[in-house]
């Protein structure tokens, strides 16, 4: 179609697309304004549903979607519909230009775009053989709705109508802050032992991962999961994970790391009549010439069992324990 010349003096091109009497012209204009009437409502509409499931606060009067995607559409004019298959391959997070190729008349032709609020364009300099600009909206289920375009470079009014040629599903979305799909969760263990940390968020484009130890950030922790290979002591703490992309930023839930405390302490239950007296000794080795050490002294009351327990002992390396009646 890029070779395509309008010769407006005879009203038509080389394929013979000819400009309409006034009585079709009306005709034509009426069709498409009924094709389109469904589509017309939307531009000054806010809609709140798509709102609250994709993009939480953002009106789509100020909104970006993401199209990058492949489209299969018709374009009709003056009574002629071609096949057209428009590619966008790269758009800007931030202001919604994008660029691409329009494929039609057995040709690829490269195109650059807007999308803003629900309403979507872009210029065709091969379209028809002259160029010219087809805008639309997309809906809130993220479907494309064909527009009346403007062939502004053909030397005269005329007007070409688009719309996707096939049943189609959701092919565009709001771009969107990330939100957490996974939190992460307290961790208590043994020192030594090997722990990880796991959070997932989702988000449009996809969130980068920050991992954070007592609100500082960790070196390299840039993954959805982090792992200490040995925990110390200097490991105990707060630990959270910051989820970001161009739209917004979000912080996981603080979680602790922290030691399980094994602590044994030793005890004595003993039974005896009332009144009897016990002497309760310590040693630390058994053999030939203990050396025993008197702890305590106890009288037995009517309150049996009497239960002796030592809590030194969780700061010593061991000891031995012995009721000597007295």
């Amino acid at each position: 179609m890029g070779n395509h010349n309008l010769n407006q003096s005879k009203g038509q091109h080389s394929r013979r697309i000819r400009k309409p009497s006034p009585i079709k012209g009306i005709k034509q204009h009426k069709a498409m304004n009924k094709a389109i009437q469904k589509t017309t409502y939307c531009k000054s509409v806010c809609a709140m549903i798509a709102i609250q499931i994709i993009l939480a606060n953002v009106c789509l009067a100020n909104a970006i979607w993401d199209v990058q995607n492949v489209f299969h559409l018709g374009v009709t004019s003056q009574d002629v519909t071609y096949g057209y298959t428009l590619t966008i391959t790269n758009e800007d997070f931030t202001t919604g230009i994008f660029t691409g190729t329009a494929a039609h008349d057995g040709l690829t032709y490269q195109i650059t775009g807007n999308t803003m609020g629900n309403s979507i364009s872009w210029n065709d300099p091969e379209l028809l053989g002259c160029g010219g600009t087809l805008p639309g909206t997309i809906g809130t289920n993220g479907m494309f709705l064909g527009g009346v375009g403007t062939l502004s470079n053909c030397g005269s009014n005329w007007e070409a109508d688009w719309g996707e040629s096939s049943a189609s599903y959701s092919y565009a979305s709001l771009y969107a802050a990330p939100s957490f799909t996974l939190q992460p969760m307290s961790v208590v263990c043994s020192q030594g032992n090997n722990v990880s940390f796991t959070a997932s968020a989702v988000g449009d484009p996809n969130p980068n991962y920050q991992w954070q130890f007592n609100g500082t950030n960790i070196a390299y922790a840039t993954n959805s999961s982090y792992t200490i290979p040995s925990t110390g002591v200097t490991n105990l703490g707060l630990y959270d994970v910051v989820a970001s992309n161009v739209v917004g930023t979000n912080m996981s839930s603080n979680v602790s790391l922290s030691f399980l405390d094994e602590r044994c302490i030793p005890s004595l239950i003993l039974y005896g009549p009332v009144g009897a007296s016990y002497a309760i000794q310590e040693a630390t080795s058994l053999g030939g010439g203990t050396n025993w050490t008197t702890i305590t002294n106890i009288t037995l009351t009517a309150s049996q069992p009497y239960i002796f327990t030592d809590p030194s002992a969780v700061t010593n390396n061991g000891a031995f324990y012995r009721a000597v009646p007295q």
